[in-house]
């Protein structure tokens, strides 16, 4: 039962990381070196809060079960990246990029075992 929780905060976290991601990358058009400017960057702001939010859910796993388990897991995030990608904007996503997610799945697969 605890490596399923542990597993469920990470898969969790990831996500949520990986729409923290999204958020960097649309507010990242809006960057700018005026501070007053970057506060009104609603996008960049909620990517950074959803990264905040995603280790808050990150660091109960840690303490919860070994690093060797839980790190490894977080790769999840690259494929809920890439997904996230090909809907939002548009990325191709081609047989290699398939083929790596297919991977990752099977390593973190064989790593909850």
């Amino acid at each position: 039962m605890n490596k399923l929780l542990v597993l469920g905060l990470v898969l969790f976290a990831t996500i949520i990381g990986a729409v923290g991601s999204l958020y960097l990358k649309f507010g990242s058009k809006k960057i700018s070196f005026k501070i007053i400017e970057q506060l009104k960057n609603w996008e960049l702001i909620l990517g950074i809060f959803l990264f905040v939010i995603s280790s808050a859910f990150y660091v109960p796993a840690l303490k919860m079960a070994n690093l060797s388990l839980v790190y490894p897991t977080t790769s999840l995030s690259y494929v809920w990246v890439t997904l996230l990608s090909k809907k939002f904007l548009k990325e191709n996503i081609n047989k290699y990029k398939w083929f790596g997610i297919a991977l990752i799945i099977l390593g973190v697969f064989l790593i909850a075992r």
